[in-house]
């Protein structure tokens, strides 16, 4: 009978197997043991060595600052690096941005209104608060 998918045959097979029939890997000379070890070696990833100091300070960084809540999500603390500028050398660029911001809200108003609200919501939110600090002494 010819189908879509080829000739097909329909009816009773006489089919007795004999004593000579082998295991086809053992036709082919190999044992199971050995293709499954092949298989095995074919398809292990291969190693990343780390050798790299820098690779290594993040895998423990992620070890030791990582963990799971019960909630089942992951928590885990902001990287920094340990060198960082002085905040001497980053005054002029900190004030230069500063007069930058001033010009902008002074010359668009409806950027003003915008960044005005943005702060108050920043502070309702807890993210930031007014410092202590006296800076005119």
């Amino acid at each position: 009978m010819s189908t879509v998918f080829g000739h097909s045959f329909f009816g009773p097979v006489l089919w007795s197997p004999t004593p000579q029939m082998a295991d086809p890997l053992s036709v082919l000379g190999l044992s199971l043991s050995d293709v499954v070890q092949r298989f095995w070696e074919i398809e292990k990833p291969p190693h990343a060595s780390r050798v790299n100091s820098l690779d290594r300070e993040c895998e423990m960084f992620y070890q030791n600052n990582t963990c799971r809540r019960v909630d089942g999500r992951f928590v885990t603390r902001l990287p920094f690096l340990d060198s960082r500028l002085p905040l001497s050398q980053s005054r002029t660029l900190a004030e230069k941005r500063l007069l930058s911001m001033e010009r902008r809200v002074r010359r668009d108003p409806a950027f003003r209104d915008k960044y005005v609200e943005f702060m108050r919501e920043y502070q309702e939110l807890g993210h930031m608060s007014p410092p202590n600090f006296n800076w005119r002494s």
